[in-house]
């Protein structure tokens, strides 16, 4: 967690090799933990500080994928910091591009289910986690979503009791 020796390699790098996308990947992936993990006791200064650091990610992973568009973490992150921002959608769409990009890769196809299920589309969620199982990429994470949401949707779908 040595975010601003981090930085200033990251930073490095980038002057020395501006076309290589790995430095950007990781100066993204570390300001996109800042803006999630940031803690100040002012919260004017807290919510500018990790909307600064959600714009530079934004920034970095983008050039990343501009100079690898095959390298999926990069999409991976950026639905974390569009999450951050509250930008449900953004992340999701960028969910959605990794687990196409690589639809054998169960952690990309399971963020799909999560983000649904963070969204409250649970139907779609639960379809989601039931097409990772039937397309035998799903693991544990899926198991259970699927039997979570099948228990949340019979509930909500179930008459209400009767009066006493």
């Amino acid at each position: 967690l040595e975010w601003d020796e981090a930085v200033v390699g990251f930073e490095k790098s980038i002057r020395w090799d501006g076309g290589n996308w790995q430095p950007h990947l990781g100066l993204g992936q570390v300001r996109s933990a800042q803006a999630v993990w940031h803690r100040d006791p002012d919260p004017n200064a807290e919510r500018a500080a990790k909307a600064a650091w959600a714009a530079e990610a934004e920034e970095h992973l983008l050039r990343a994928q501009e100079l690898n568009p095959f390298d999926m973490a990069s999409a991976l992150m950026l639905g974390r910091v569009y999450n951050a921002r509250g930008e449900s959608e953004a992340a999701l769409a960028e969910f959605r591009r990794a687990a196409a990009a690589l639809p054998r890769y169960v952690f990309y196809r399971e963020q799909v289910g999560i983000q649904l299920r963070r969204m409250g589309r649970d139907r779609e969620a639960l379809d989601t986690f039931r097409k990772n199982l039937e397309d035998r990429v799903g693991e544990e994470i899926s198991r259970l979503n699927v039997r979570l949401l099948e228990r949340k949707l019979a509930r909500a779908e179930a008459p209400p009791p009767p009066a006493p």
